[in-house]
C-alpha cells in the first residue's frame, strides 16, 4: 500500500506532469475528493480523481495484481456518472510492479448485459525516456526498467541532485527511494542518496504517534525516530501510522499506514515484529479522551497478539480520568521497555512499580541544518513560537503583542514568527497557529518574517544565531535551548515548565503573566541581555544523555 500512496501523492503534487502523460496537454486539474461520490465507504489509498472543465480522469495505482479491479472500476464509473453525468469519466489503472499475471491485461468488466472497459498501463512497457521529461513523473521512470533499474536510477537521482528547489529534491528523492524498493533485491548496491529503502523482507516495526498532522515537535520525533531505526546492526522496515500516509511516505522514504483503516492496521499488526508508541505526549487526556485511547487500545492490540511493544521518548499526563489512568497502567505494564522524556512521566511509572528509564527527548540530538539564504537576514534576531491554546485568551495576546512591539523597539532586533503546527500544503490558509503570527507581525513596527519550515532540521537550524527565542511549544524549547540561544518560556503544560526548570531559564505560566506590556517587555529584556544560554558543553550532555532512547531500541531490536 505504502507504493500506491506514494505514487497517489506524486498525482497530488505534480497533476502538470501526469495530465501531459496522459492527458497529452498541461490542463489544469482539480482533485475531487472520494467523499464526494457516495455516502458508502470506497477504498479510497489509491484512488485519484481529477477533473478538468470537460473530462474526469480517474487513476488507480496498483502494486501487484487485483481481482476486483474490474469490478471497482465500473462501480466508480457509476458513482461519477451519477455525480457528473454531463461530464466524460477516463479510467486508467496503472500497474507498478513486473508480473505475469493475465489480470494486468483485463480492461474490462463484465457481468450480464452490463459492460464496461477501461484502460491499463504497464509502468515496465512505458518509455523511461518520456517519463524522465517530466518532474513529477521521474520516480515512475526507474520502474520502466525493472530487469536493470540501476542505470536509470543512477540517472534518475542525477536528474533530482540537479534542481535547485530544495523542498522539490527532498520529496522526489524520497518518493524514488520508495519505489526504487519495487525493483531493487536487499542485496543490490544502491546510490547512497536513496539508501534510507530497506529490504521489504526486513522485519517490519510499526509506529503509532502523533504523526501526519503538521506538528513540528511531533514530525522532529518521527525524524529522530527513523534515524535511530537506520543506524540498527540488524536493519528493520518502519511501517508510520499517518492521516497521509502518501505525504509521509514520501517525506520519509518508509512505508506508511492510513491512521483509521482498520483492515489495514489489522493486515500490518499481523505481519510486524515490534510496535512503538513514537514519543510526545500520547498519553494525555487533557484535550480529549478519545485521543489517549486510541493510543492505548493500538497497544493491548498488539500486546495480545505478541509483538514486542515500546513505549519510546514518551511523555506521560495529565491524566485526569480515573478509567483512563487505569488503562495507561495496564498498557504500560504490558510493555517489553519503556523510555520517558521527563520527570512527570518518570513519577506516574515509578508510583505504578513500571520498570523504565528517563532521558532527554531525542530531538536533542536530531542534526541541525541552514539555508544559505538565512546568512542575509539581519542581526540580532529574537524567535517567536506561540500556539493557540484556550488559556491564551484575547486579552493576553494582546498584551504579548504589545510586549513584543516595546522589544523590539528597545532592541532593534530581526523578529523570526515560527508557527509549529501547520496546515497541509494547498490547503486554504496554513492553520490557526500560522495565522497567529501573522497578526502578531501586523502588530510589529521593525522588520520580521513569519516562516514556513516544515523540515524539523531546518526547523531546528533557523534558531542558530537567534539571540532570544520566546516559546511556548516544548520543542520549540528544545531547539532553541539545543542551538544555545538564550530562552524565555510561557508555560502551558507541565512539561514545557518542567524542561523550563531544569534548563534552569526564566518563564511564566501562560496564566500567570502580567497584565502590564511593560512587565513582559522588561522582563524579556533582561533575558536577551544576560539570559541563561546553554554552552556547547553543555548541549553535548543533554545530546549525549538523550541518546539512551536509542539504546532502548538497540537492545529490543529486532
Amino acid at each position: 500500500m505504502a507504493y500506491d500512496n506514494v505514487c497517489k501523492y506524486l498525482v497530488e503534487w505534480f497533476p502538470d506532469s501526469f495530465a501531459r502523460w496522459l492527458l497529452g496537454s498541461p490542463v489544469p486539474l482539480a482533485q475531487i475528493q472520494p467523499t464526494e461520490l457516495s455516502s458508502e465507504p470506497i477504498r479510497a489509498d489509491s484512488l485519484i480523481l481529477l477533473r478538468t472543465q470537460n473530462l474526469i480522469l480517474h487513476l488507480e495505482f496498483q502494486t501487484d495484481p487485483d481481482p476486483e479491479i474490474p469490478f471497482r472500476m465500473a462501480d466508480y464509473c457509476l458513482r461519477l456518472y451519477r455525480r457528473y453525468p454531463a461530464q466524460e469519466v477516463r479510467q486508467v489503472v496503472v500497474y507498478l510492479r513486473k508480473t505475469q499475471s493475465e489480470r494486468v491485461y483485463q480492461t474490462s468488466f463484465q457481468r450480464g448485459s452490463l459492460s464496461h472497459r477501461f484502460e491499463v498501463l504497464r509502468l515496465w512497457e512505458q518509455d523511461p525516456e518520456v517519463l524522465s521529461q517530466y518532474p513529477g513523473l521521474l520516480p515512475l521512470a526507474v520502474l520502466a526498467e525493472p530487469d536493470d533499474p540501476e542505470p536509470r536510477l543512477r540517472q534518475v537521482a542525477r536528474a533530482i541532485a540537479e534542481m535547485e528547489d530544495t523542498k522539490l529534491r527532498q520529496e522526489l528523492k524520497a518518493a524514488t527511494a520508495v519505489l526504487a524498493g519495487l525493483n531493487l533485491p536487499s542485496s543490490d548496491p544502491r546510490p547512497a542518496s536513496f539508501s534510507q529503502v530497506g529490504s521489504m523482507k526486513q522485519p517490519q516495526v510499526l509506529i503509532c504517534g502523533y504523526h501526519g498532522y503538521g506538528n513540528a515537535g511531533d514530525e522532529a520525533l518521527l525524524l529522530a525516530l527513523l534515524q535511530q531505526l537506520r543506524q540498527l546492526p540488524n536493519p528493520v522496515q518502519p511501517v508510520v501510522l499517518s492521516p497521509r500516509p502518501a505525504e509521509t511516505a514520501a517525506t520519509y522514504g518508509v512505508m506508511a499506514c492510513p491512521r483509521f483503516d482498520g483492515w489495514a492496521l489489522r493486515r500490518y499488526l499481523r505481519q510486524s515484529q515490534a510496535f512503538i508508541w513514537g514519543g510526545g505526549s500520547l498519553l494525555q487526556d487533557r484535550t480529549s479522551w478519545r485521543s489517549p485511547l486510541y493510543y492505548l487500545g493500538l497497544m493491548l492490540w498488539a500486546q495480545r497478539r505478541g509483538l514486542k511493544t515500546l513505549a519510546w521518548a514518551q511523555g506521560i499526563g495529565p491524566l485526569q480520568r480515573g478509567w483512563i489512568r487505569e488503562l495507561a497502567r495496564r498498557s504500560l505494564a504490558g510493555c517489553t521497555a519503556i523510555s520517558v522524556r521527563d520527570g512527570v512521566a518518570s513519577h506516574y511509572l515509578e508510583e505504578w512499580g513500571i520498570p523504565h528509564q528517563v532521558a532527554p527527548d531525542p530531538v536533542w540530538g536530531l542534526p541541525a541544518e541552514t539555508l544559505p539564504e538565512w546568512e542575509r537576514w539581519p542581526q540580532p534576531r529574537i524567535a517567536v513560537v506561540l500556539r493557540q491554546h484556550p488559556q491564551l485568551t484575547p486579552a493576553r495576546l494582546e498584551t504579548l503583542a504589545e510586549g513584543l512591539r516595546r522589544l523590539q523597539v528597545s532592541t532593534g532586533a530581526y523578529l523570526l514568527l515560527l508557527p509549529f503546527q501547520l496546515a497541509p500544503p494547498r490547503s486554504p490558509d496554513l492553520g490557526p497557529d500560522y495565522c497567529l503570527a501573522q497578526q502578531l507581525q501586523q502588530r510589529l513596527p521593525g522588520h520580521s518574517r513569519v516562516l514556513e519550515i516544515r523540515d524539523p532540521c531546518l526547523l531546528k537550524g533557523v534558531f542558530r544565531g537567534v539571540k532570544l527565542a520566546i516559546v511556548m511549544r516544548y520543542h520549540g524549547l528544545v531547539m532553541a535551548a539545543a542551538e544555545g540561544c538564550a530562552c524565555f518560556g510561557l508555560s502551558y503544560d507541565p512539561k514545557v515548565k518542567t524542561l523550563l526548570g531544569e534548563l534552569g531559564m526564566p518563564g511564566w505560566d501562560l496564566e500567570a503573566i502580567p497584565e502590564d506590556p511593560e512587565a513582559l517587555c522588561q522582563a524579556w529584556l533582561a533575558c536577551y541581555a544576560d539570559g541563561p544560554a546553554l554552552s556547547p558543553d553543555q548541549v553535548a550532555v543533554w545530546v549525549e544523555r538523550s541518546a539512551q532512547h536509542a539504546q532502548l531500541l538497540r537492545q529490543h531490536l529486532p
